[in-house]
């Protein structure tokens, strides 16, 4: 799977580091652990977005 654009912060508020990345014309959050843990340190990706237009939203 191709991702164009990613970012990290705390997406969904508990003060973890996530990835938010958009992928074609959806955006997804794979969630932080807290923990650096190899394979286990994101989990499981959400979508959280569609119909993302990558020629208008460039920066999320």
């Amino acid at each position: 799977m191709l991702f164009y654009t990613g970012h990290s912060g705390s997406f969904d508020g508990n003060g973890r580091q996530d990835i938010l990345v958009r992928h074609g014309g959806e955006l997804f959050v794979y969630p932080g652990s807290g923990a650096l843990n190899g394979l286990k340190t994101y989990g499981e990706f959400v979508k959280i977005g569609t119909d993302i237009q990558p020629d208008h939203y460039l920066w999320v």
